[in-house]
C-alpha cells in the first residue's frame, strides 16, 4: 500500500513538472516570436535595406519616400525590441529617425552598432545632381548624433562630381570601414565606376592617414563598372566582396574578394 502512494507521488509530481516544462516552452516561443511587420508609412515607395542587432534590440536602416521635410527619399531608422518587434519609445520619435539632409534621394545602405552607438552608411546628394557618402555616427539609446564625429555627427565624402556610393560598414575597437564605389571619370578620365574603401577614426570620422592614399583606397580591376558590397575586418586583416567586369567579356561581372592589411591598406 506504502508502495503504490509513493509510486503516485512520483507519477504526479513527474505530470506536475512536464506540464511546467511545456508551459515554459510555449511562453518562451511566444515571447521570442512575433509576426512579420509590413510597414507602409508612405503612399511612395520604402526599402528596409539593412539590420543590425544587440541582446535586447535590432536596427533597421533603409528609405522612406517624401517623407523628410525636403521631399523625395530620406534616411529612415527604426530601433525595435526583439522580444516583440514593437519600436523604442525612448528612440528618436517614438522609435524612428528620419535624415532628410537634401531635397534629392537619400538612402541608408549599411548599419553596424557597438555597446554605445550605431554607424550608419549610405548616400546623399552630392555637389550637383550627383551622390556622395554619407556616414552617421548616433547614440544607440536616443538616436541623437554623436557631436564629436565629423560635422555634428556626420561626414559627407563626395570624391566626384558624379555618383559615389557607401555600400558597407563596419567597426572595430578604434576604427570606421567602409566600402562603396566612386565614379571613374573625375579620377582616370574614365566613366566606370571603381571600387573605394576609406578608413576614418572612430571617435572624430576623420580618414586614418597611414591607410591607403591618406585615408581611402581606389581601385579599378576593370575598365567597366566595378562595385563593392560588403566589407569585414578581424584584428589584422580586410575582406571586401564585390564584383567586377570579366575582363575578356565585357558585359560579364564576376565575383571580386580582397583582403587587405588593415594598418595600411596594402
Amino acid at each position: 500500500m506504502l508502495r503504490f502512494k509513493w509510486n503516485n507521488i512520483n507519477l504526479i509530481v513527474g505530470t506536475l513538472l512536464f506540464i511546467v516544462f511545456i508551459l515554459i516552452q510555449v511562453f518562451s516561443n511566444k515571447k521570442l516570436n512575433f509576426s512579420p511587420i509590413i510597414e507602409d508609412l508612405t503612399p511612395g515607395s520604402d526599402y528596409a535595406y539593412t539590420i543590425a542587432l544587440d541582446s535586447e534590440d535590432f536596427y533597421v536602416a533603409g528609405s522612406c519616400d517624401s517623407c523628410g521635410s525636403l521631399g523625395s527619399l530620406a534616411w529612415q531608422i527604426e530601433k525595435r525590441r526583439k522580444s516583440d518587434g514593437q519600436l523604442d519609445p525612448n528612440f528618436g520619435n517614438s522609435g524612428r529617425i528620419i535624415s532628410d539632409p537634401t531635397s534629392s534621394d537619400d538612402e541608408a545602405y549599411s548599419i553596424t552598432i557597438d555597446s554605445s552607438y550605431m554607424y550608419i552608411a549610405g548616400v546623399q546628394a552630392g555637389q550637383s545632381s550627383d551622390y556622395a557618402w554619407r556616414i552617421e555616427k548616433r547614440d544607440k539609446i536616443t538616436g541623437a548624433y554623436d557631436p564629436h564625429f565629423g560635422l555634428g555627427g556626420y561626414v559627407v565624402s563626395d570624391p566626384t562630381s558624379n555618383n559615389d556610393l557607401a555600400r558597407s560598414i563596419f567597426i572595430d575597437n578604434y576604427y570606421v570601414y567602409i566600402g562603396g564605389h566612386q565614379n571613374g571619370s573625375d579620377i582616370l578620365g574614365e566613366s566606370d565606376r571603381l571600387w573605394r574603401i576609406e578608413k576614418r577614426d572612430k571617435i572624430t570620422g576623420a580618414y586614418d592617414p597611414h591607410f591607403g592614399l591618406g585615408g581611402y583606397i581606389i581601385e579599378n580591376p576593370s575598365t567597366g563598372d566595378d562595385f563593392i558590397y560588403s566589407i569585414i575586418t578581424d584584428s589584422s586583416y580586410i575582406y571586401v566582396v564585390g564584383y567586377q567586369v570579366v575582363l575578356d567579356k565585357p558585359g560579364n561581372f564576376a565575383w571580386r574578394i580582397e583582403k587587405r592589411k588593415i594598418t595600411n591598406g596594402q
